[in-house]
């Protein structure tokens, strides 16, 4: 069964939207893009621990076109994207993966 987990965001109305997602199988973190249907990455970062059957604290921090993403409070990602965020934030996992969230909250930049 997979595990692959994030926080979603820049959904917009038509569908596309970008997410970064923690895998514990293959201890990576990944900023993907999902426009017109397909997925690409834009950001990989390998040697991510993330060990099974444990809690994790997934952060995503967006300023602009900036995004950082944090896995148990280190940042391991940094992408400038090529226009600023400006749609909606949601919960994403994989259709086969067994993952629970808590405690999910927005911050707005400030």
């Amino acid at each position: 069964m997979d595990q692959g987990a994030g926080i979603l965001f820049n959904l917009k109305p038509n569908g596309d939207y970008l997410t970064i997602r923690a895998n514990p199988l293959e201890n990576n973190l990944v900023l993907w893009k999902f426009e017109k249907g397909k997925r690409s990455s834009v950001t990989w970062v390998k040697n991510t621990p993330t060990p099974t059957h444990k809690w994790h604290d997934l952060k995503v921090r967006i300023a602009g076109a900036k995004v950082e993403g944090y896995v148990d409070g280190k940042l391991y990602l940094q992408d400038t994207l090529p226009e600023p965020v400006t749609g909606r934030i949601g919960l994403w996992s994989k259709a086969d993966s067994h993952v629970y969230f808590d405690d999910f909250t927005v911050t707005p930049a400030g």
